[in-house]
């Protein structure tokens, strides 16, 4: 099946801010399941989590991002699940931010430029692009 024919899920995402410096943004991914492999690209070797039943595709720009996760045959139906982010309240540092995998979950950290809360932009939720 190819990417345009799969159907799109609505995307259940939380927001939050743990530290001046940075937002996280918790994807909900029903049926996503993750596996732990030992990374060796710097000196000390390092467990990295990495999707077992999908491929993900986390695309951070200055002010917003674009993730796409499908599920492969394991994943009930093969879903996907798109979230496309514009005008976030401030700027973000696209090189320092990156994406974490849980089973049922994706947690997205973006890095902001300048350290400053955006709980009232936030409150009102992401800019989401349709």
């Amino acid at each position: 099946m190819e990417t345009g024919e799969q159907d799109q899920e609505t995307v259940d995402y939380a927001v939050d801010e743990p530290a001046k410096d940075r937002v996280r943004v918790r994807i909900r991914v029903d049926g996503l399941r993750f596996r732990t492999r030992v990374s060796r690209t710097r000196i000390w070797p390092r467990l990295v989590k990495e999707p077992l039943n999908a491929s993900i595709i986390f695309e951070p720009t200055p002010l917003g991002f674009y993730f796409e996760c499908v599920g492969n045959e394991e994943i009930e139906e093969q879903r996907r699940y798109v979230l496309k982010v514009n005008f976030l309240p401030g700027e973000i540092i696209p090189e320092e931010c990156y994406y974490r995998v849980f089973d049922d979950m994706v947690e997205l950290t973006l890095r902001k430029k300048v350290a400053e809360l955006w709980t009232e932009e936030l409150l009102q939720g992401l800019p989401v692009v349709n």
